[in-house]
């Protein structure tokens, strides 16, 4: 198949008068192409037709074979007018002003034996290409502007360009079938001809780089249709070694967290490479059921989100079961295990409930930013938050009892294996009803308190030494960063270095722009990428459609009047293409308005008097009027003239609008053929032969073609849109119903109204926030104080972008969306453990810490190690946009959460939610938590037993 096949070719145009010029039309009608080999000869080259046509004309003994390196315009009107049927002067006009031929341009190769006589530098020693890209490159009916087909302005003065562009567009899947059922005789789907045009673009970019080695010191890139699905579809697999290598590290890391060096038995080792397994489990799950509601997967997909809801899952596992742990360590061992389960989750389950819940509402409400693929991936990772919530509230409970009764039936970690030889399906003969006690444990009623650093604990007396603070971890926070963070100096110093943060975020989220660069969202090193690279450097041509619909009055003659200023006033942007100045100031547009053609071409026909032919035919004129042809012009009282006056402008007779529409479109030739309007529906076909004009349908649809020039930042297109817009309902004072289309609508619309959504689905958040902390605390205060501090990350987080020189779009709009609820996982624990303590804020503040710092610190690790992988993928936008967002927000977050807050709770924290069970003399802080289950009391963690009123 050649691309003469299957090329675009817009409808030649014909006059149904002289069937000679007709068919030489239709043979040697060309494709669309633009390149700026139309400048010189050889242009004809890539045009020619497969066999040359033999044209002849009736009634003459002319006759030649012509194709695009040898058709004479001139030549064809002069054989022509020798017939008995000369052209009519309108129609002879118009072919030799708009029908560009090639014979007449200069040779790139003036001394080739192909260079025809006629060129313009024939059998000279060279060629001046500055002064043929000056003289325009024109291609039949057409003449492309310099700017799409040529980069630079140096060639206007030596004729020499950093690039140069050729575009080749392919025919319609519709017309495709046609002509493959032509040709072949047999019926074909869309699909069969989709499948042609991919195999077509698919040879032609092998075509291209299988000949780089011709091109020398030049470098050629290609790009079709399919070049974006092709790079999203190699990419949209993952990178599988990338993510072993991920959930490797966390799962070694969650292993070395629950390690105890100093004993097998009470090491937990499995725990965490178990709970590592639960949230990859639940992470497939959402996919899967993704995946079963439609949403298709992309590169965000694959390569972001299995390590973002890992790291979040892994987040919520890390607190469970360090609350799990410190309550199984401190009870006795007649205590079943399905009763620490529950006071695990009595006392964790709102920080879990709470942080699922922001950071899915966080991921859904970014589903209302408007690009597909990042609603997609919103809706997915918040699908498999919610996914991972109930694996973690239910299933990950239940293997935490299952390694409970391996400690107590002393049993070593991992291989379940140990002194005693127990295998592990001895676990389950240890159940509620026969719980199995170790010598080293004792049981006893009595409590005696005890102090750590000033605070008083009761423990219950009897028990082997065991000490709640056992790991390196927890005396770290009991010995040395509570009683540091505590200390008033300190305070101060944190309060200072956050308002420092703060006045920075301030000043650099005025420095962030919109957009985001094409470049970053193709991988490096691709083609592809090459590709945009050179396009965006060199060309920076934009097509800017204005669009009139339904509710437009085209047949009005104030309409029409103020549409010809409507276009007119497009002339004041500056980027928009305009052809001359007169000395007032005033810009036309280089793009005809079709209207204005419209009118042109019968204030023409009025001018020239056409009321009959020569042989007494019935003229255009008068065929568009209707007349009988027994009427005498002169003497028809009911005669009007073809064009009428408002207010000194010519304009189309309302009644015969639409009559005068089906003719225009069908005769005028000099409008270019490939800047035609589009109309919808479109106007019946009709030529002089028909005694009657079929009025076209209402116009539900007319395109007003533009072109933009000079714009390459998203600032710049942004603007663009601005400024069409505001012309746009500046016009519909006057009546216009339009709205636009085009590149620059496509991509950058988005930014208009991005960051109206980012503060709406950031404001929704952080109302959903207060509401449902304040429900499940029964604490307002400690509900402002929670959506203080996610706002105060969301704030620094986008500050960030401007700091690393990041664009705002929607992709860094999702990740600060999300850092509101990411934002929870490093508040809502502290915050939680502060109201369930009685006694001074200091002292609530030193248990908080001690209870919850290592599983946030933890987190934040684990979270590391997920996010740094993503710096080796291979699309820039994931490695900007995704892992520095995520990482400033692990550093913000965790600061905030573990540094910030503890000094804000320790100063302005809300009272306690906790009524002591016992007296507590001198005021020391109520700890003890006595709970009887078999006629045992148990339990020395500080936690809430009855919640007051607020």
């Amino acid at each position: 198949w050649l691309y003469q096949d299957l090329c675009y070719a817009p409808d030649p145009p014909q006059t149904y008068v002289y069937p000679d010029l007709d068919q030489l039309i239709v043979a040697v009608n060309p494709c669309y192409m633009p390149t700026a080999l139309d400048c010189f000869w050889e242009g004809s080259m890539a045009r020619n037709i497969p066999h040359p046509y033999h044209f002849t004309v009736t009634g003459t003994s002319y006759s030649k074979d012509f194709n695009w390196g040898n058709l004479d315009i001139d030549e064809v009107v002069q054989a022509i007018n020798m017939s008995p049927i000369p052209l009519n002067p309108t129609l002879e006009k118009a072919l030799r002003d708009n029908v560009h031929t090639y014979v007449r341009k200069p040779c790139l190769n003036p001394k080739s034996p192909d260079c025809p006589s006629t060129a313009s530098n024939w059998n000279q020693d060279n060629v001046n290409v500055s002064q043929a890209f000056l003289e325009k490159c024109k291609a039949y009916a057409t003449v492309w502007h310099s700017d799409l087909i040529i980069s630079g302005d140096k060639w206007k003065t030596d004729g020499s360009s950093p690039a140069l562009q050729t575009i080749f567009a392919l025919s319609s899947q519709q017309n495709i079938r046609n002509l493959l059922h032509s040709r072949l005789n047999k019926s074909f789907s869309l699909g069969d001809a989709e499948d042609l045009l991919a195999r077509w673009r698919k040879e032609f970019l092998k075509v291209v780089y299988s000949s780089e080695s011709d091109y020398q010191e030049t470098d050629a890139h290609a790009w079709t249709d399919d070049s974006a699905q092709d790079v999203i579809k190699r990419s949209s697999g993952g990178n599988e070694v990338l993510l072993a290598v991920g959930y490797l590290l966390m799962v070694v890391y969650a292993g070395i967290a629950f390690v105890n060096i100093r004993s097998l038995v009470r090491s937990r080792v499995n725990v965490g490479l178990a709970g590592v397994v639960f949230v990859i489990l639940a992470c497939l799950a959402g996919l899967g059921l993704s995946a079963l509601c439609g949403l298709p997967f992309n590169p965000t997909t694959t390569q972001v989100l299995p390590f973002l809801v890992l790291a979040l899952g892994v987040d919520d596992m890390f607190v469970l079961a360090h609350s799990f742990f410190h309550i199984f360590d401190s009870s006795s061992h007649s205590v079943p295990l399905s009763e620490v389960s529950r006071q695990c989750m009595e006392r964790v389950g709102h920080s879990i409930t709470l942080t699922s819940v922001t950071n899915s509402a966080g991921f859904l409400l970014a589903a209302i930013i408007p690009i597909p693929a990042m609603r997609d991936f919103a809706l997915q990772v918040g699908i498999c938050v919610v996914i991972n919530y109930f694996v973690l509230l239910l299933a990950f409970p239940a293997y935490l009892c299952l390694d409970g009764r391996r400690i107590r039936l002393q049993l070593w970690d991992i291989f379940c294996v140990g002194r005693n030889t127990v295998e592990c399906v001895r676990c389950g003969d240890v159940t509620d009803d026969n719980p199995v006690d170790t010598p080293r444990m004792a049981r006893s009623d009595s409590t005696v308190p005890i102090s750590i650093n000033g605070v008083g604990q009761d423990r219950p007396q009897g028990q082997d030494q065991v000490d709640v603070v056992q790991t390196w971890g927890d005396r770290f926070v009991s010995k040395v960063y509570s009683p540091f963070i505590r200390h008033p100096v300190v305070k101060i110093v944190v309060v200072c270095i956050t308002a420092a943060l703060i006045a920075l975020s301030g000043y650099y989220a005025t420095q962030v722009e919109d957009g985001l660069d094409l470049t970053e969202a193709i991988p490096s090193g691709t083609r592809e990428h090459a590709f945009v690279v050179a396009n965006r450097e060199y060309f920076s041509f934009r097509s800017v459609t204005i669009v009139h619909d339904k509710h437009n009055d085209f047949t009005s003659p104030q309409w029409q009047k103020a549409a010809l200023e409507f276009h007119r006033s497009f002339a004041k942007i500056g980027w928009i293409l305009k052809d001359t100045t007169d000395n007032g100031g005033n810009f036309s547009l280089s793009e005809p308005f079709w209207l204005e053609k419209m009118i042109q071409f019968y204030s023409g026909i009025r001018d020239l008097n056409l009321y009959v032919t020569a042989t007494g035919e019935p003229s255009l004129y008068l065929t568009l009027l209707q007349k009988p042809l027994s009427i005498q012009l002169a003497n028809d009282p009911e005669y009007r003239p073809v064009m009428d006056k408002f207010e000194g402008t010519d304009v189309i007779p309302a009644e015969r609008f639409y009559v005068f529409l089906t003719a225009w479109m069908s005769l005028d030739l000099i409008y270019p053929q490939f800047s035609r309007p589009d109309f919808r529906p479109v106007p019946p076909a009709w030529h002089l032969t028909i005694p009657t004009i079929e009025a076209a349908e209402p116009l539900q649809y007319a395109a007003m073609p533009m072109y933009a020039t000079g714009i390459k930042t998203s600032r710049e297109n942004i603007e663009l849109i601005k400024q069409t817009r505001a012309i746009i309902e500046e016009g519909r004072a006057n009546g216009m119903s339009a709205y636009p289309r085009g590149t620059s609508f496509t991509f950058y619309e988005q930014y208009i109204n991005l960051r109206r959504h980012l503060y709406l689905a950031v404001g929704l958040i952080l109302i959903a926030c207060l509401l449902v902390t304040s429900v499940l605390l029964l604490s307002v205060w400690t509900g402002i104080i929670m959506v203080f501090m996610l706002a105060l990350t969301t704030f620094e987080v986008y500050g960030f972008l401007g700091l690393a020189n990041l664009q705002f779009s929607a992709i860094p709009c999702v990740s600060v969306i999300v850092s509101v609820g990411a934002s929870v996982e490093f508040t809502a624990p502290l915050c939680l453990m502060f109201v369930k303590v009685a006694g001074s804020r200091d002292s609530r503040v030193h248990y908080a810490l001690m209870y919850r710092f290592i599983p946030i610190f933890n987190g934040s690790v684990s979270t590391f190690l997920g996010f740094i992988m993503l710096a080796f993928s291979e699309f820039e936008f994931i490695v900007r946009y995704f892992m520095l967002v995520f990482l400033a927000l692990l550093v913000l977050g965790t600061f905030n959460g573990l540094v910030l807050l503890p000094v804000i709770l320790s100063v302005i924290g809300p009272p306690p939610q906790v009524v002591p069970v016992d007296e507590v003399q001198n005021g020391a802080p109520a700890i003890m938590i006595k709970s009887t289950v078999n006629g045992e009391q148990y339990g020395t963690e500080p936690y809430v037993v009855h919640v007051s009123s607020l």
